[in-house]
């Protein structure tokens, strides 16, 4: 008679999932990739740092993220490389932004107590550095 131990390992979803792609034009990022986002969730996504001219142009094409005063309970932040805070975006108005940077870092937060949204799903572009659209 043989014995031997078994064991079932669970392990957590991955509360930062999300769908990415990116080309030497630009890319996307879809947060979350199904469902509602998690309380307590923060996840970073950093596009960009390649040879473009310093601008890139971000269309925010869908977004549902708790609205607060300053955006301070959930909110999508964009930054640039040295951690500047340029954006931040909650609510559910998809928008256009452009800004002047290399790269970018976004970074999303959410509160403990808030009510989950089903996050945002967002495309950028690397532009020419003459864009007159240039708002940031």
């Amino acid at each position: 008679m043989t014995c031997f131990d078994a064991y079932l390992i669970l392990t957590a979803p991955n509360p930062c999932d999300s769908l990415t792609g990116e080309t030497s034009d630009g890319g996307h990022v879809k947060f979350p990739v199904a469902g509602r986002y998690a309380k307590r969730a923060d996840c970073v996504w950093t596009v960009g740092g390649r040879n473009n001219d310093g601008v890139i142009k971000v269309n925010i094409t869908q977004m549902d993220i708790s609205r607060s005063a300053s955006c301070s309970d959930d909110a999508l932040i964009a930054s640039s490389s040295d951690g500047t805070v340029l954006q931040k975006f909650c609510g559910n108005t998809p928008t256009v932004q452009t800004f002047q940077e290399r790269s970018l870092v976004f970074r999303f937060t959410s509160g403990a107590a808030s009510t989950a949204g089903t996050g945002f799903s967002l495309s950028y572009d690397f532009t020419d550095a003459d864009d007159s659209t240039l708002i940031v």
